[in-house]
Order: structure tokens, then sequence, then C-alpha cells
């Protein structure tokens, strides 16, 4: 790897780490679970180690990692199973393209992902128009950002538990178990060995392992019988992320039986309410008093100010719905440290006010 492009990236993460002296927390007490998502990117490409940084640096409580296999068998943090739209890799492995015209991260060895950029993510044919077009220009992370594996992203944290002194946690999805198991590997148990590998089996509060499969989850929790608290996520039907009717998972029966194996449900944000016909306002759901009911958290997804949900005019209308009408337990977000700023400021109309003006810092 030429030495301009190790030089570039040493400094991405170096200017992350120095970013603790500017946004640094101290201990604080807050009535949700913050959860980074995706590390910070808000600000950052997703899942970098860089973002894992920044995020630190705000004194979350959990930082979320997803997790896919590489064709040795190395567990690596990227978000999807695909490596299209995150990645250059149509530039550098054209040739691993499959029938289906997409890139495979199952497809390449770690030695190969590592040739790899991580870019901020991209839609269209080619990928070259940013999801989000006001986070960090596609153009500008081409040589600074790679795909960090799961160990190396553990050992980040760690470090950073450490030297912050923050009770930092780690909140890592397991991606499409049925989709690896149908390309011959076992993605539940080599990811649950490396996690056991870092001791969390004995630091429970320090970790939440979240996956959209239920059988995954029934597998660590009957079969492997992991002490470590287990997140059912609740996705769409149309994404196809399980084998599941989603829609069942979400009524009484549902949640009950949730509650057996999983300690908390993560629903999408759009599951925690409905307009009203009349007057096009947010309105709760049951979702979140049936949960509770049947002693699950609720972890939500995903608090974006740069894209707010259908029928929420404001951030701050957002939060104090999730809040105080929705009343879940934690929450999701590109933005984690707004939460932080926010928290406070939800007893003062005067301090929600001066929230309200604040940039997207």
């Amino acid at each position: 790897m030429p030495n301009e492009i190790i030089a570039s990236m040493k400094y991405f993460q170096l200017l992350a780490i120095g970013l603790f002296a500017l946004t640094g927390c101290s201990s604080r007490k807050s009535p949700w679970t913050i959860i980074a998502h995706r590390s910070a990117p808000g600000y950052l490409p997703e899942h970098t180690l860089a973002g894992v940084a920044m995020a630190a640096s705000w004194n979350v409580d959990f930082i979320e990692p997803d997790v896919v296999l590489t064709k040795d068998n190395v567990p690596i943090v990227m978000h999807d199973i695909l490596l299209d739209n995150s990645t250059d890799v149509s530039q550098k492995f054209a040739h691993k393209r499959r029938r289906d015209g997409h890139f495979y991260a199952i497809d390449l060895t770690l030695e190969e992902i590592k040739k790899l950029h991580v870019l901020e993510r991209g839609k269209g044919d080619p990928k070259d128009t940013a999801v989000f077009p006001s986070r960090f220009p596609r153009n500008l992370a081409r040589t600074a950002f790679q795909i960090p594996t799961f160990k190396e992203y553990l050992e980040m944290i760690e470090g950073l538990r450490k030297t912050t002194g923050y009770k930092l946690g780690v909140y890592p999805e397991i991606k499409k178990p049925a989709f690896h198991e149908s390309q011959g590997k076992n993605i539940v148990k080599i990811v649950y060995q490396e996690i056991k590998s870092f001791g969390y089996e004995d630091k429970p509060d320090l970790i939440y392992l979240q996956c959209f499969d239920p059988k995954a989850l029934k597998m660590l929790k009957f079969e492997i019988k992991t002490k470590i608290p287990l997140i059912q996520l609740i996705g769409k039907n149309e994404w196809q992320e399980a084998d599941v009717d989603f829609e069942t998972l979400k009524n009484k029966d549902g949640l009950k039986e949730i509650s057996e194996y999983a300690v908390g449900i993560g629903p999408s944000i759009d599951d925690l309410y409905a307009l009203d016909p009349e007057s096009e306002k947010p309105i709760v759901t049951s979702l979140a008093n049936f949960a509770h009911q049947n002693g699950l958290m609720v972890h939500p997804y995903t608090h974006r100010p740069d894209s707010l949900p259908l029928g929420f005019k404001t951030e701050e209308q957002l939060l104090s719905f999730l809040m105080k009408e929705a009343k879940v337990d934690g929450i999701f977000s590109d933005f984690a440290n707004r939460i932080i700023h926010w928290i406070p400021a939800s007893s003062s109309k005067e301090e929600h006010e001066q929230f309200r003006h604040k940039d997207l810092l």
C-alpha cells in the first residue's frame, strides 16, 4: 500500500480521536440508552475506525457495528452483505461481480477486502450520488478509510474504554445468517466466538447482540446458551432480512414469544406511530406499550435529523414524541451527539429553543 495512503488513513483516524478535546462529554446520566448507529455516519463514512473514535468522544452508551463474513471466514464490519453502495469495489475487482450485478463481501478474501476504500453510501447506477448529500463527500473518501475487521473494531472500543474512562459498550448486529448459511458459513457461531474471545460473556452490561433473524437469536439463547442480552430487530417484510413475517412479531403473541429469548426489540421508528387521518399528526401505536408489558426494552432505529420520518416537522418534535409518548428505552442515531445535547435540554422550553437553532455540529 502506498505510503501516502497509509498516512492519509492515519491522519483521519487521529483527527477523529483529536475531537475528544472538542466534543468529549463528562460523565452523564441519561434516561435513554444512546446507540451510535454505524459509529458516526452523520460525519464520517459509516463503520470506519475513525467513526468509532468520534462516537466514543461523545460518551455514548453503545457503538453499533454490523458484521458480515469474508470468503476466508473473517468477520468484518459492513452494513451490507453487498459492497456496491459503500466501497470502490467495482473499480478494483470488476471480475468479482455476480450475475445479479452485485459484489458480495463473501466473495473476497480479507486481503482483497483491505484493498477497498469505504465511501459515503451511494445510490444510483453507477453509485455516484450520495444517499445523504450533506454528509462526508464521496470524492474525499477515496483513500482515507478502510473496512475494519470485527476484531479491529472491538480492539478500538476496548482501547477507548480504557483511555476515556467511559463505560463504552458494543451493540453488534449479525447480518443475514440465512444468506451466510446458504454459502456454507455459520456467521452466528463465528461472530459469537469473536465476542466471547473479548470476554463479553462476563461483561453483559457492555454488550447487546442483535439480529433480524429469530432463528439466529434462538440458537444463541438455547443452543449456545449465551448470557449476552439479545435484541430482536423488527424490519419490513420487503427487505427480506430473514425468513419471518415481521408483522407477526409486533402483536401480543409475537412479543410474548420474543420475550422468551430476547430482552428487547429494535423496531423502525415508523412502527411506533401512525398519522391521524384528520390532523395528520403522529399518534402512538400500541407496539412499545405491548413490548413493555412483556418486559421488553424498545430501542428504535434510526434518528436522522437530515431525514425526518413522515409527519415530523422538527427533530425536537420527533425526539419528544419518542421519549414522552412512545416512551422508548433507547435510540439508534446517526447523530448521537445531538441526542446527548438534547436530553438535558428536554426539561426547558428555553433550552429546547437553543437546541432547535444549533447547527448540525
